[in-house]
């Protein structure tokens, strides 16, 4: 026995399809599943990206077809943190303490204090673009309506660091911030610091000692201090403000201020003068070679203060300078003590006959060896 079937149109795709009698009554319309399903369906729609401008398609349920302005939650994200950050630059001036008699343009005498959350510094905090930034500087930004580059600070003229008041407030590098503070007597300096056993009344008497002779350690035992503690305030490191008398010092690098009428300035200055080395005024009077070149630098930057000096010592005949690179060609870089390779960089001369004895400086008088002890594990008594 056969099963009736009745033909039927897809409202779709057109396509003939048969039914049972049964399923009459349900009034079939779509010959599958999918045919429904293209048949519910919302017809698409092109929309333009709020933010972007990029068109996207809407093909999803009722309600988002309604709210959707945005083609990405990219777009949508970035919309909402535009908003938050404009709603916080609106409300930035109402965060502000500001006086009463304000008017078109900010106030130039009062400041306006900030009375938003603060930082452990004591400058106003706000959060902008999900960073954390200082209150006045985002008032400097929006007043002026341009980003202050991170390089610079926004310095106050008022000193108050809570104040946002934009007429208060100006670029700046952070040397001149700083030299504002000095300038205005605002930084720790000398015996404001918490930390200094010194006052100012100390430092001409430091000046003074030193220009006796006294030396650092001396001075600093008088004064119940450590060493470099006078060392700083002799070189300017520390105390800088206090003005000292120009007979007590003299200017130079580094180092100990020594008055250039000195013994010591003068004995060494009238060697040098007679033709003798640093290394050779060293061991006469009983000095290192770095101090015996700034005891020359002193007397040379201020020759007139020196009075004639004289040494009675035999006197070096000076010779023409030796040529280093010719006298390591000749010697085919081995050293004449120990008989060794000697690098180009790491030699030094030997004269063969003193010249402190009146030996004469010439390549024909001198040898090489080695510069310093140390090298392949000589001792003093094989090389030097």
């Amino acid at each position: 026995m056969s099963v009736a079937r009745h033909p039927r149109v897809c409202e779709v795709c057109t396509t003939t399809f048969y039914v049972r009698t049964y399923r009459l009554i349900q009034n079939p319309r779509f010959c599958s599943a999918k045919c429904m399903g293209l048949a519910k369906r919302q017809p698409q729609e092109m929309r333009d990206c709020a933010l972007c401008g990029t068109p996207f398609e809407v093909r999803k349920r009722k309600q988002e077809r309604e709210n959707r302005i945005y083609c990405s939650l990219t777009c949508h994200w970035r919309a909402v943190g535009k908003e938050r950050v404009q709603r916080t630059l609106d409300g930035f001036w109402d965060r502000l303490e500001r006086c009463e008699h304000d008017g078109e343009l900010p106030c130039p005498y009062c400041c306006w204090l900030w009375t938003g959350a603060t930082a452990a510094t004591g400058y106003g905090k706000l959060t902008h673009n999900g960073k954390d930034g200082r209150a006045h500087r985002r008032a400097w930004e929006i007043w002026n309506e341009r980003t202050m580059s991170p390089e610079l600070d926004a310095a106050h003229y008022c000193h108050r660091r809570l104040c946002c008041n934009p007429m208060h407030l100006h670029a700046a590098t952070p040397k001149e911030n700083m030299a504002d503070s000095v300038r205005d007597g605002r930084s720790l300096f000398g015996s404001r610091g918490g930390n200094s056993k010194l006052v100012e009344a100390d430092i001409p008497e430091i000046f003074r000692l030193r220009a006796m002779g006294w030396t650092q350690i001396k001075i600093a035992a008088h004064f119940q201090v450590h060493w470099t503690t006078i060392r700083n305030a002799l070189i300017g490191k520390t105390f800088s403000h206090v003005k000292i008398d120009p007979s007590f010092t003299v200017p130079k690098g580094h180092g100990n201020k020594l008055h250039p009428d000195s013994p010591e300035v003068q004995a060494v200055y009238a060697l040098f003068q007679q033709h003798f080395t640093t290394r050779e005024i060293a061991p006469l009077v009983g000095l290192s070679q770095a101090t015996v070149s700034r005891y020359i630098h002193i007397a040379q930057r201020q020759p007139s203060a020196l009075p004639a000096f004289t040494v009675t010592m035999s006197q070096a005949v000076p010779q023409p300078q030796i040529d280093r690179l010719r006298l390591y060609q000749r010697d085919k870089g081995i050293c004449h003590i120990c008989k060794r390779k000697v690098s180009i960089n790491k030699f030094t001369l030997d004269h063969l006959i003193p010249r402190i004895h009146g030996g004469p400086d010439t390549i024909v008088f001198s040898n090489l060896i080695h510069s310093r002890l140390g090298d392949f594990g000589l001792s003093r008594s094989r090389c030097s």
